[in-house]
């Protein structure tokens, strides 16, 4: 079983690529963006079998299979996203904007290892998948 861990150190909404495994169960529930796992509380870990996942994500970055997490910060921050200690390949992208038209804000594949991460400077009021 693959399972990635998404750690969010100051806040935002993150989605992670990654490569999926072999089809075995029903797919994670927030495996579309339109379903996307809300942040609510930073910091923010969270151990997540993603080997069911697909690849019905935008194709801003590799996208083998994706899950989606959203965040909305109430004021400026500057966030990091990491997969450290995923026991697999990860590549993790910070989108911006509507769900059917977002745009990159950050996107990395293999950073620490095989582990992926990003930083970057999230607006209050402004929703990040």
């Amino acid at each position: 079983m693959k399972r990635s861990r998404l750690v969010l150190l100051i806040g935002t909404l993150a989605v992670i690529l990654v490569t999926p495994g072999a089809a075995l169960a029903d797919a994670p529930t927030n495996d579309l963006i339109t379903s996307a796992t809300p942040i609510t509380t930073v910091p923010f870990a969270v151990d997540q079998d993603t080997a069911e996942s697909n690849g019905d994500g935008p194709r801003i970055c590799a996208n083998s299979g994706s899950v989606f997490y959203s965040f909305r910060p109430e004021a400026d921050v500057r966030v990091q996203v990491d997969t450290l200690g995923s026991d697999y390949d990860t590549v993790l992208t910070v989108l911006r904007g509507p769900l059917g038209d977002p745009r990159l804000v950050k996107c990395n594949d293999d950073r620490l290892g095989l582990d992926s991460a990003v930083r970057f400077n999230a607006q209050a009021g402004v929703r990040y998948i």
